[in-house]
């Protein structure tokens, strides 16, 4: 299991199940996109099909696909990014 590292401050939700962290993006690669808080973004994405990563901002939940690197987050004001552990 690759351990997060960046400037970002990775920590670990969804029940052990995704690495997450504030004001950050992983952009493209978009998968859908679905309405949702921000509690459940995450574990929208262990439930998806081919979702490696995520992205949620203002009550929309990005899915993404063909995985990413942590050191590809890029600074997004608001925003909160992760990855599936």
């Amino acid at each position: 299991m690759a351990s997060p590292t960046s400037a970002w401050q990775w920590k670990i939700g969804t029940g052990g199940l995704v690495y997450y962290a504030h004001d950050c993006d992983f952009f493209g690669k978009d998968l859908v996109q679905v309405s949702s808080l921000l509690p459940s973004c995450g574990g929208l994405c262990v439930d998806a099909n081919g979702c490696t990563h995520f992205t949620w901002n203002k009550g929309t939940c990005f899915l993404k696909k063909d995985g990413i690197r942590f050191s590809d987050a890029t600074y997004y004001k608001g925003a909160v990014c992760g990855k599936r552990r």
